[in-house]
């Protein structure tokens, strides 16, 4: 993803969102993708969640200042509002 296609998110879509910076070679981000996945069933009328590959969007990844994976970003009305790095588990 390129900075310019979240900014456009953030402004488009009024929904609280949610990214997830992971990798295929993460298993803490393997482990929490079912978790993420459920979340996402629950609440995606009302939350957008935005897989980001680190990999693949390093540019991106730096410009957030990602310092490791998973991470969890939290955005309300186009500005961050939470951050987490490290696995979460479904009652967390």
């Amino acid at each position: 993803m390129h900075p310019d296609e979240l900014k456009e998110i953030l402004t488009a879509d009024p929904r609280p969102l949610i990214l997830e910076f992971w990798a295929p070679w993460c298993a803490p981000c393997r482990r929490m993708a079912p978790v993420l996945e459920k979340i996402s069933a629950q609440y995606g009328d009302r939350v957008r969640l935005v897989k980001i590959n680190a990999d693949e969007s390093a540019d991106l990844a730096q410009s957030l200042k990602v310092m490791g994976i998973p991470t969890l970003i939290a955005y309300a009305q186009g500005s961050e509002v939470q951050r987490h790095t490290g696995a979460l588990n479904d009652t967390q």
